[in-house]
């Protein structure tokens, strides 16, 4: 529809499988950790977690993808939060999209659900308000945060003095096709002290 640079959105084991792979051990995962998807659309990222052995659940707004998606993690997927807190919590191409009063809440809500990390994947701008470092990134209409990695990390620090933030602008198995365009996407944790 033009909305966002997604398109033929679908399962993909060989890709999504080895990236939730990447991203449970880089943040020490062990299994039947509990993981909440923040952002999780139809539920792939879900369906990832939990065929690794890891007990996950997903959060979107968008009642269409909740309603649509896959069957393997219907009843794991909702578009309401809960009442648990999870060791986990992921957000992986989704900050980008919240406008930043919304953001503030959002991210605070994110750190009181997670016992241990939250750890998001955002693409980067050049400089604060300026273009996205990824050419792909700048196309899309729904994007409305274009922050350089230090702002994403004094941003997360500042919403919670109980978590240390780290940010890279690479992880091994995850979204290495930013490899292509150095310095367009960030990887950022904040782990609970």
């Amino acid at each position: 529809t033009g909305k966002s640079n997604y398109i033929d959105y679908r399962w993909l084991p060989e890709k999504t499988i080895p990236m939730v792979e990447s991203v449970s051990k880089y943040l020490g995962m062990e299994q039947g950790s509990t993981v909440l998807d923040f952002g999780c659309a139809r539920g792939y990222t879900v369906k990832a977690f939990r065929r690794i052995g890891m007990d996950a659940y997903g959060v979107d707004t968008s009642k269409w993808a909740i309603e649509n998606c896959d069957p393997e993690v219907k009843g794991y997927v909702s578009t309401d939060f809960n009442s648990l807190v999870y060791d986990y919590v992921i957000g992986k191409d989704v900050c980008e999209h919240i406008p930043y009063q919304e953001l503030v809440m959002i991210i605070r809500l994110l750190l009181y659900k997670t016992s241990r990390s939250l750890f998001l994947v955002v693409p980067l701008a050049w400089k604060d308000g300026g273009e996205y470092a990824g050419p792909k990134d700048e196309k899309d209409p729904s994007h409305c945060i274009r922050w350089e990695l230090v702002t994403w990390m004094e941003f997360l620090r500042d919403m919670d003095s109980g978590f240390t933030v780290n940010g890279s602008l690479y992880l091994p198995g995850i979204k290495d096709a930013a490899g292509q365009w150095p310095r367009s996407c960030g990887f950022l944790t904040a782990k609970r002290i």
